[in-house]
């Protein structure tokens, strides 16, 4: 295999290294850091509030804020509109659906994702320019597949050659998680980027079904990973201390509509018979996150076998230390879009068995009856799963737990996945 000898990583990440949204980010560059000999971190989203709050960051690395530059958005929409970006789309819709080319948000879309390389192509330029980037020995790598894809490719199209490639998550991969049913300019991207990474094999098998013009060569499967934890202090001690008076569950998550406890909140409310004690971690939505726990201090009040305790928004250590520390029976995830979420491979780790619905990449790190259950979509109670799980002797429990944690150390163990990665995106074999 031809070894390709790229020096330098830019990253472009939202707005790492605060710890806003990405922290799961350090497990990788920690892998990455070791390979490259220098590693440029394009922060895309400055958050000033955030700014003297840090996450891991490598020696030989160096943070860079992407500017704006402003540009008159009425000439830069009629370019759009007469540039082969835009008749390259409306051609690939005219001949799949039609019907879409009178769903106006499509173009709200493209216009977003144009004007987006708009305003950051100077910035692209003069970093490449002022930092005397060796374009040869140089791999650009945006860790979501957005706007700013969209601008290398068009650097790579109409300026110079560049080696990019990006990851494909949920949002950025999934047309249904968008009120256009729409995601812009996504067989342009691919065909011209280096590589594409779907992080699951489910996303692997619906971005080739969806895109079928773009070689399936293009896409290659990439497990993220985490960093093998002890196991829950819960499992460590199950069969020999008496059973805890409480089931201890926690969900871990961003506290949005998307994520579902409000299911949670209904589920809890029908189960009297046994104690339950719910742990959040996370922050959120400000009213949705208010109206999540007026909701809990509800049920708390008449239901008095119900504990719910907000941990809020809690540093990457941290979450570690609760996830080890901390006795937890079960992981719930009440989402009905996902990816392949981090969050389990945590609890995993842990020994944490996990109940959740088999969506996105989730049945490919959650095996029924394995080390967790997997609730049928269309079923939004999740009392009966919970009930059962309360009841299973402790031998059942510690079964699942010690295969929810041998499941990571085998499929998503970071060193093991980003490692693997690196070696691909080096070998020059897979990018012929």
């Amino acid at each position: 295999m031809t070894k390709v000898k790229f020096k330098t990583l830019v990253l472009f990440v939202s707005s790492y290294p605060s710890p806003i949204g990405e922290m799961f980010i350090e497990n990788e560059l920690k892998v990455l850091q070791e390979k490259f000999g220098k590693i440029w971190i394009i922060q895309t989203k400055f958050l000033e509030n955030y700014k003297y709050h840090r996450l891991f960051k490598p020696n030989n690395s160096e943070k860079k804020i992407m500017y704006e530059t402003k540009i008159n958005k009425a000439r830069s929409i009629v370019r759009l509109f007469f540039s082969k970006y835009f008749f390259s789309e409306i051609s690939m819709i005219l001949k799949t659906n039609p019907k879409k080319l009178v769903n106006y948000k499509i173009y709200k879309d493209l216009i977003y994702y144009y004007l987006g390389s708009e305003k950051k192509k100077y910035w692209l330029k003069n970093f490449i320019f002022d930092n005397n980037i060796d374009l040869k020995t140089t791999l650009f790598y945006t860790y979501w597949c957005d706007e700013n894809t969209f601008l290398l490719t068009r650097y790579n199209l109409e300026s110079q050659k560049i080696h990019y490639i990006s990851r494909l998550h949920s949002w950025d991969l999934y047309y249904e998680r968008h009120n256009s049913n729409f995601l812009p300019f996504r067989t342009i991207i691919f065909n011209s980027a280096w590589k594409i990474f779907p992080i699951s094999k489910n996303g692997n098998n619906y971005i080739t079904k969806k895109l079928p013009k773009v070689a399936k060569s293009k896409f290659f499967i990439s497990y993220l990973g985490v960093e093998n934890l002890k196991l829950n202090n819960r499992y460590t001690n199950l069969l020999t201390l008496p059973k805890k008076p409480y089931l201890e569950i926690l969900t871990l998550s961003y506290i949005s509509p998307i994520k579902g406890l409000e299911k949670l909140i209904n589920s809890l409310s029908k189960i009297s018979d046994f104690k339950i004690h719910w742990h959040h971690i996370g922050w959120g939505i400000k009213e949705y996150e208010q109206k999540i726990r007026s909701a809990s201090l509800e049920l708390m009040e008449k239901n008095q076998n119900i504990k719910i305790t907000f941990h809020g928004k809690l540093s990457q250590i941290k979450v570690k230390e609760f996830l080890e520390t901390k006795e937890i029976d079960v992981l719930i995830n009440c989402s009905d879009q996902e990816g392949i979420p981090v969050t389990m491979m945590e609890a995993c780790s842990a020994g944490i068995p996990i109940i959740a619905y088999p969506v996105g990449g989730i049945p490919e790190i959650v095996k029924h009856n394995y080390n967790g259950f997997l609730i049928p979509l269309n079923n939004s109670d999740f009392s009966e799963q919970i009930r059962s799980f309360n009841y299973l002797n402790s031998d059942e429990k510690k079964r699942l737990s010690n295969n929810a944690q041998n499941f990571q150390r085998n499929e998503f163990n970071a060193i093991v996945n980003y490692s693997n990665f690196f070696d691909t995106i080096q070998t020059k074999k897979y990018f012929n």
